[in-house]
């Protein structure tokens, strides 16, 4: 199952784009299955972020410990 996108789950219409559809009552299992890859890709940013951060630390105490 591929993770819906977040305009699909919170659409307006039950067909998108058609008010005549009727409002769209948005699916739990859809919003629980966006809200977990949304939370993987911060979660994944977050992992990244932190990995650069400390390589850029230890570069530096490289750098002062070993060119000063």
């Amino acid at each position: 199952m591929t993770t819906p996108t977040s305009a699909e789950v919170w659409r307006k219409y039950n067909t998108d784009g058609v008010p005549a559809s009727g409002p769209h009552q948005p699916d739990k299992t859809q919003i629980i299955a966006w809200a977990g890859s949304l939370e993987s890709e911060i979660q994944t940013a977050i992992d990244a972020a932190s990995a650069a951060a400390a390589s850029a630390s230890l570069l530096s105490i490289y750098l002062h410990r070993n060119f000063r």
